[in-house]
């Protein structure tokens, strides 16, 4: 991922020079580099790099006022990314009810997910949930930390187009297991985020610490070869947060990151990698 004071257009352009032909973007971002760029828009109407997956200007731990007026704003960014390629976008679970300081309860937490999921349906997208596995250690009530945590909010909501994102940092960070993949059903909607952890004690990892996939400890073959088993193909979204890259150019730090993923996935037979270019 991109040093987030990089420009939109500038992260389109670097992906693609890079070799990339799908890219994660935020639909707000998605929408800058359409309006103010026409090379990058030019790339994107070709379908010579694809938006595959962003972020809408929506969060679950917003107060009711402002969650409901930021439904409105994804509303319109759902159909205009959708337009361009998009398949899914995301929504981060708090790491617990706790931590939400405006005293959400469950019951309105799977409300606005199966809200969200609705309008995401209208406009043929996928709602894919993440947890934050960082810090799962620690003890916190009503935990939605876990794949297994996250798999239950999605059977609790209940819409057909709601799933998982599943990033391998916070599946390893969480103490994660190869069997909650593979119990996973095989028709979820899911999108991967693809990243590696260095060696040490996973209660002491930070995001900034994620490294390039395959130069870590997670057991990467596992994970994406669990997922294989559950039909899942691609694109797989390299998602680093780390300084070194961060201080690269953008066309340097881009090439890096396509390097170390499409040699994982040449050898594990993924269809595609998509470049996390800014959520």
């Amino acid at each position: 991922m991109l040093n987030p004071s990089v420009p939109p257009a500038e992260v389109v352009r670097s992906a693609h020079a890079a070799g990339f032909t799908y890219v994660e973007m935020s639909a707000k971002r998605l929408i800058q580099t359409i309006e103010t760029d026409k090379e990058a828009r030019n790339l994107l109407e070709d379908r010579a790099i694809i938006p595959v997956h962003g972020g809408w200007s929506l969060r679950l731990n917003w107060s009711r006022e402002k969650f409901e007026q930021g439904l409105l704003v994804a509303e319109k960014e759902m159909h205009f990314a959708a337009q361009w390629g998009s398949r899914s976008g995301a929504l981060v679970l708090p790491p617990s009810l706790s931590t939400v300081n405006h005293g959400m309860t469950e019951e309105e937490m799977l409300e606005r997910i199966g809200r969200t999921a609705d309008l995401a349906s209208r406009s043929g997208l996928s709602l894919v949930i993440e947890f934050m596995g960082v810090g799962s250690e620690k003890p916190l009530p009503a935990s939605y930390r876990t794949l297994t945590g996250a798999l239950r909010v999605v059977r609790l909501v209940g819409r057909a187009n709601l799933g998982i994102l599943l990033d391998s940092f916070h599946w390893y960070t969480s103490g994660g297991t190869l069997d909650e993949i593979n119990d996973m059903p095989t028709d979820i909607p899911l999108f991967v985020h693809l990243n590696d952890a260095p060696a040490g004690d996973r209660r002491s990892l930070t995001d900034a610490m994620r490294e390039l996939p395959g130069s870590g400890v997670i057991h990467l073959s596992g994970f994406l070869n669990a997922l294989l088993g559950l039909g899942y193909r691609g694109p797989a979204s390299i998602e680093l947060k780390h300084p070194q890259l961060h201080a690269m150019p953008a066309l340097a730090a881009a090439e890096t990151a396509f390097r170390a993923g499409d040699a994982v996935r040449h050898s594990l037979k993924l269809h595609a990698i998509a470049y996390g270019g800014g959520r």
